[in-house]
């Protein structure tokens, strides 16, 4: 029996009980909604956004049983609002995974800290309503100091991320430049997770061979953080990660990870480096055509500069269909109207700010028409600009 048959089984179990309650005042049997099938109770519970399934897990036994397993499967913790309140957060849903091990194997995605050291006693404390709890949390030490020991924080994050051994999609939002060394170094969840997908780190000086060798089904890998590289990939294997097809890093990262293995999608972030010929030559090497291709386009990028970027990497990316330019400031349309074109089998097309221009008209668009921004382009300046990309390329779509 699977884990969802034996899922579905026990709903159904519990369903059998909950139809043959009664009821005083002559009204046999519970209401309409909890006579429905399990199925459609989870199909229900599904539904709701996660707010409502923790109410409704409150409402009896039977579904806190049906809806817990669907409230922990995709774990996304907000990082918006204030920093305090986003760690505390994280360390009581860390305490209650920690607890409650038989939820751990629900769970499918994790993104949202690993490390949550700086909460103190006294911002744990000002989570509980009741009065003699409270007390008993500071009488722990100081109210400044933090709520749990390394040692405590370590041994809580390994139950978790050990225990969720069906794990498909992690992402540690936080930087490993700030987790205490007897952390990470102790952290051997990663052997555990032999069904993981997708994995996004935000890492320093870290070796990740032992990480990516002890997960042979990644498909997709996100890396962001500056590192030597000789340090981070000493002693890649070309039988490592075989089956990656997402790639999200530095040119310096891609340079290494691409060759031999199957990529499709490729982001290259951080333009503190320039896109040198000879990195972007190891995209080539790639066993897929990378069809997916996303760049970050610096600030103060000139024409030439990202005219021969975009021209080497056609050179060495010829087939992409899917074209995305992060645009870190404005661009002029010169280079786009020249470059564009020589990729044959272009469909789409994506300019993202990633930043606010606050002296942007409404409906305008950061495309300019030279590095003095004199003019911005308009709703109809954009239209005639698109109408030439098309002209120029016959396969593209949309952008």
């Amino acid at each position: 029996m699977s884990q969802k048959d034996g899922f579905i089984h026990s709903a159904r179990f519990a369903y059998r009980k909950l139809a043959a309650w009664t009821f005083g005042f002559g009204q046999q049997g519970p209401s309409g909604f909890a006579l429905l099938p399990p199925e459609l109770h989870i199909k229900i519970v599904e539904a709701l956004d996660a707010k409502s399934q923790a109410y409704i897990i409150r409402t009896c036994r039977y579904f806190r049983n049906l809806a817990e397993p669907i409230l922990y499967r995709h774990i996304y913790i907000d990082p918006s609002g204030d920093v305090n309140t986003f760690l505390i957060k994280t360390l009581l849903l860390h305490i209650t995974l920690s607890r409650r091990k038989d939820i751990l194997p629900y769970v499918r995605t994790y993104h949202g800290p690993l490390d949550t050291k700086h909460v103190t006693l006294q911002h744990l404390a000002a989570t509980v309503r009741r009065v003699p709890r409270r007390l008993v949390i500071l009488q722990r030490g100081d109210p400044n100091e933090p709520a749990f020991s390394i040692e405590e924080h370590r041994n809580m994050v390994n139950t978790i991320f050990s225990g969720a051994v069906n794990l498909r999609d992690v992402h540690f939002s936080d930087q490993s430049y700030w987790w205490p060394p007897e952390l990470w170094g102790s952290f051997n969840a990663f052997k555990y997770w032999n069904k993981l997908e997708a994995l996004e780190l935000n890492v320093w000086e870290t070796s990740l061979i032992p990480i990516i060798r002890a997960l042979p089904g990644l498909t997709r890998l996100a890396i962001s953080g500056t590192a030597n590289q000789q340090r981070r990939w000493d002693g890649l294997q070309s039988t490592d990660i075989p089956r990656l097809k997402s790639l999200k890093a530095t040119i310096s990262d891609a340079a290494v990870l691409v060759p031999g293995r199957p990529i499709r999608e490729l982001e290259l972030t951080t333009v503190c480096t320039p896109y040198s010929e000879s990195l972007l030559q190891h995209l080539a090497l790639s066993t897929c055509d990378i069809v997916d291709f996303r760049m970050a386009v610096g600030r103060f990028w000139n024409e030439d500069r990202l005219q021969s970027t975009l021209r080497a990497v056609n050179r060495h990316v010829p087939r992409v269909m899917s074209l995305s330019l992060l645009l870190e400031d404005n661009v002029t349309d010169l280079p786009l109207l020249v470059t564009l074109p020589l990729f044959m089998d272009l469909q789409h097309v994506r300019l993202i700010s990633t930043r606010e221009n606050p002296h942007l008209p409404d409906n305008s668009t950061l495309i300019w028409d030279n590095m003095a921004c004199r003019h911005v382009y308009g709703g109809r300046d954009f239209d005639a600009f698109t109408r030439e990309v098309k002209e120029a390329c016959p396969t593209l779509v949309d952008i």
